[in-house]
């Protein structure tokens, strides 16, 4: 954490800022970085800031690097914390405070929060999450934030002597896994994602609720167990669900997609695709092309779409519609 010290010299009217790392002892490092879970945050220098003769209208800026060590995508936040104040008139209220990145503003100035003071940032960032600022890549990609501190240059003598100390913390929070508009249902429980190559990839998932993406080839897909979705892309694949209640897109190709013993969706895309539903009430797309679906045991819904299909509702009470060839079909 870093501290950051504001005090007011009566006798220039000026701030001596002082920013210290809690805790850390080597003072004499040009930098200083520390981790914050899978975050490793680099201060341009330790202490932060640390200026005397800090006056009314004077600004001071500093540099904050930030690396990502997960493989994922994360967001970055940054909140204050421990705040204190020492005088009978709050020197928060009269710092203008702006986090930027790559020349834009985030927080203050001109961003969509409009300006703001350290006072403003105590309270906007007093939540679970923080201040949000931007989405770093995984696999150790960096990004450069700056903090500016401007001295308001219309305050007076009132805040002679006065003091205010916070800490400076820094947080992930995991992107949200972008689903598919068919997969729009899964969201908040789909939250890891797997993908594969152009080539022809053997893909299998773990208990989590994944998003899987096969990209091109002909894919074989395994998403065990979980409440999946599955976008088998482009090529000739093979879904074969287990448990949980999945989303499957074929995608173009002939696809064999098969359900498991969830309540699963299956599109089938473009191709000439076999779709089997397995148990479960499940509901199947054929879509474009001449295809094939066999529902199972429970109460399917079955929709062959364009050109020629053929549907075999299997036990249950089924619908069957756009279907060129109907078996077991009561509706």
């Amino acid at each position: 954490m870093k501290k950051i010290n504001f005090k007011l010299i009566s006798t220039l009217v000026g701030v001596v800022i002082v920013a210290a790392l809690a805790g850390y002892a080597a003072r004499e490092q040009p930098t200083t970085t520390r981790a914050f879970g899978n975050l490793v945050v680099t201060f341009e220098s330790d202490p932060l800031f640390d200026f005397d003769d800090f006056k009314p209208g004077d600004c001071t800026q500093k540099s904050i690097t930030v690396t990502n060590n997960r493989d994922e995508e994360v967001r970055v936040a940054t909140k204050s914390a421990n705040e204190a104040s020492v005088g009978d008139f709050d020197l928060a209220t009269q710092l203008d405070f702006v986090i930027s990145e790559n020349g834009v503003a985030l927080y203050g100035d001109a961003s969509s929060t409009g300006p703001k003071t350290l006072e403003d940032f105590y309270t906007d960032s007093d939540i679970i999450d923080g201040i949000m600022l931007t989405d770093v890549a995984g696999g150790g990609a960096q990004t450069v934030y700056k903090i500016r501190i401007c001295f308001d240059i219309n305050s007076g003598n009132d805040y002679q002597e006065t003091k205010t100390v916070f800490d400076l913390v820094f947080g992930e929070i995991l992107v949200p896994v972008k689903l598919p508009p068919e997969c729009r249902h899964l969201e908040g429980i789909v939250t890891e994602k797997i993908e594969g190559t152009e080539g022809n990839d053997n893909i299998h998932g773990t208990i989590a609720s994944e998003l899987i993406t096969g990209l091109g080839g002909n894919d074989r897909i395994d998403p065990s167990s979980g409440h999946d979705c599955i976008v088998a892309g482009e090529g000739n694949d093979h879904v074969d669900s287990s448990t949980g209640n999945e989303v499957i897109l074929g995608g173009a190709g002939n696809d064999k997609l098969q359900g498991g013993t969830g309540n699963d969706i299956i599109y089938g895309g473009e191709g000439n695709d076999n779709i089997d539903l397995g148990s479960g009430s499940d509901t199947a797309y054929g879509e474009a092309g001449n295809d094939h679906i066999t529902g199972g045991s429970g109460d399917d819904y079955l929709d062959g779409g364009s050109d020629t299909d053929s549907l075999f509702g299997g036990s249950g009470t089924d619908t069957c519609v756009s279907g060129e060839n109907l078996n077991s079909c009561e509706i």
